[in-house]
């Protein structure tokens, strides 16, 4: 059975979310945790580097707007 790689997308970023938020992981833990779980999935390296590149660069924005949305909301001078 193959998984198609948006669900795998999907479970990536919830699995990433939840160690960060819920258990309050280091992000880079969390990233392995999720990759080793995209990897027992069976997909190859191709598809998880297809489906890994937009899960970071994803975080990685949402952390951008959400750290500039809280300097403006609550400056610290």
């Amino acid at each position: 059975m193959q998984i198609p790689p948006l669900i795998i997308l999907t479970i990536g970023i919830a699995v990433v979310l939840t160690f960060i938020i819920a258990l309050r992981m280091n992000a880079f833990l969390a990233l392995i945790a999720a990759a080793v779980l995209v990897k027992m999935s069976g997909l190859s390296e191709i598809e998880t580097l297809k489906t890994w590149t937009p899960t970071v660069s994803l975080l990685a924005l949402i952390g951008l707007v959400v750290t500039l949305l809280f300097s403006i909301l609550l400056p610290l001078t």
